[in-house]
């Protein structure tokens, strides 16, 4: 009896002291074909924007195994470009269409604010932003911790500030590899 009591508590306690092992979020959209998703930017944009775009570009193809490939062309279906909007209060944003909730997506656009300087004037938080909404460009969603869909670049468990996040970290991967198998 005793016995047969504390397996029943052991399963109990192991049963409601489980966590999900995945905790990623999807947009609901996603590219018919991510091989390659072609990108291109504005010929006036900055040397930042530049390699931070090609920098988050690199970390998304580095994923192990992923069906996922951004490629650099002169004319593609995701656009990057900046602004320098000081009453905006993002320092990267992504737009998809035909909507960035759901459906396939036909292009996009990801912009990056240069008003927000804490980030821009630094390559690493310029990096992360770039990876971040590009993420968001092939339909991963926000999450909470250590990972790089992490909404906040700075502040108390922000990606960046905290966590010096600029690669996609095995959550986020888990994602793609759900939208993309």
């Amino acid at each position: 009896m005793k016995k047969t009591l504390f397996l029943i508590a052991l399963i109990t306690v192991m049963a409601f002291s489980s966590s999900s092992v995945f905790a990623y979020h999807l947009l609901g959209g996603k590219w018919a074909s991510a091989n390659p998703v072609t990108w291109y930017y504005d010929s006036y944009i900055g040397s930042n924007a530049k390699t931070a775009a090609s920098a988050g570009a690199t970390e998304w193809n580095s994923v192990a195994y992923s069906k996922v490939k951004f490629s650099n062309v002169s004319a593609g279906k995701l656009y990057i470009t900046e602004v320098n909007d000081s009453t905006a209060d993002y320092d990267g944003i992504c737009n998809m269409s035909p909507n960035t909730y759901a459906g396939t997506y036909t292009s996009g656009t990801i912009t990056f604010n240069k008003a927000k300087t804490t980030t821009y004037n630094i390559s690493g938080a310029l990096s992360s932003v770039a990876t971040h909404e590009m993420g968001h460009a092939l339909g991963l969603a926000h999450s909470d911790g250590k990972v790089i869909m992490n909404p906040y670049t700075f502040g108390t468990g922000s990606r960046y500030g905290d966590y010096k996040l600029t690669t996609p970290q095995s959550d986020d991967i888990a994602g793609i590899k759900i939208l993309y198998p």
